[in-house]
């Protein structure tokens, strides 16, 4: 069997009925039937760029390897170029650097998130590493090995509380109970000290009984700030319970005064009345 085929104005000589499912194509012996190119059967060459169009959402293969989904201003400039949101069970890149993160944000090319390390993420903003995450999940902000959950170089600031769940802080109550009790079943080796025992241990160690000396904290190089306003506390009751003390003495010499300012008076009030009898006697 053979057709006689019209193509752009042009007829072709018969040509014999090709086999099911070719389409007619041309080479550089004509007119022929040919297997359709479809990526889904077969590898495809293609010679253009090519847009696909559904409702205005298109999927675009550009020439230089490039691969648009959606309505792009440009052909893309990368492998994948994607206008809308992406969505995955997993994504995986490559590491990054610290002025050119791995996840980063189209206009600002040095900002975003990179591998700093094995099992460690780095944050860089401005090309800059500004946080750091290791493999212990300790958080490093201004430097890149925290040695604490949270480690900050810098100032730290906050508009609300600091608050702290730890169960073993000791709120020094014991003070109370060692003064008025003899005795504190909550810290036994605390020992209230006097005046004049602290103001002996003063001279002679130049730093409060309880609380680190300037060499020891120069030595560590941290003040431990929760451990720190505990001992202030505690220094603070004591403080309220010498004030106390003092109080007590005060007003007790208040009252002797007041009693020795009377005996004074009447003493006064005798010598006026000798007096008035021995000029009575003159």
């Amino acid at each position: 069997n053979e057709l006689n085929i019209n193509i752009g104005g042009v007829e072709t000589e018969m040509i014999e009925i090709g086999a099911i499912g070719d389409v007619l194509t041309t080479d550089a012996t004509g007119v022929v039937w040919a297997a359709p190119q479809n990526i889904a059967d077969s590898d495809l060459t293609l010679s253009a760029d090519r847009t696909l169009d559904l409702n205005n959402n298109d999927l675009l293969i550009s020439g230089s390897g490039g691969i648009g989904i959606g309505t792009l201003p440009i052909d893309p400039a990368v492998k994948l170029h994607v206008n809308g949101q992406v969505r995955g069970s997993t994504f995986s890149s490559g590491d990054g650097l610290v002025n050119l993160p791995a996840y980063r944000f189209e206009g600002d090319a040095n900002s975003g998130m990179f591998s700093a390390g094995t099992g460690e993420l780095g944050f860089s903003t401005g090309g800059t590493e500004a946080m750091r995450i290791d493999p212990s999940q300790n958080v490093g902000i201004g430097l890149d090995t925290p040695l604490a959950n949270l480690h900050v170089n810098g100032d730290v600031r906050a508009d609300g509380g600091f608050f702290s769940a730890d169960q073993t802080i000791d709120i020094p109550d014991y003070v109370f109970q060692k003064y008025f009790l003899g005795n504190s079943s909550l810290k036994e080796s605390y020992d209230f000290r006097s005046l004049e025992e602290i103001e002996a241990f003063v001279k002679k160690y130049h730093h409060l009984p309880g609380i680190k000396s300037a060499e020891e904290a120069k030595k560590e190089g941290v003040w431990n700030l929760s451990a720190s306003n505990l001992q202030n506390l505690e220094k603070i009751e004591e403080l309220y319970l010498h004030t106390i003390n003092q109080e007590k003495e005060i007003n007790k010499l208040k009252a002797e005064k007041e009693t020795l300012s009377k005996e004074i008076q009447a003493m006064k009030q005798d010598l006026e009345a000798i007096k008035s009898l021995l000029k009575k006697s003159e």
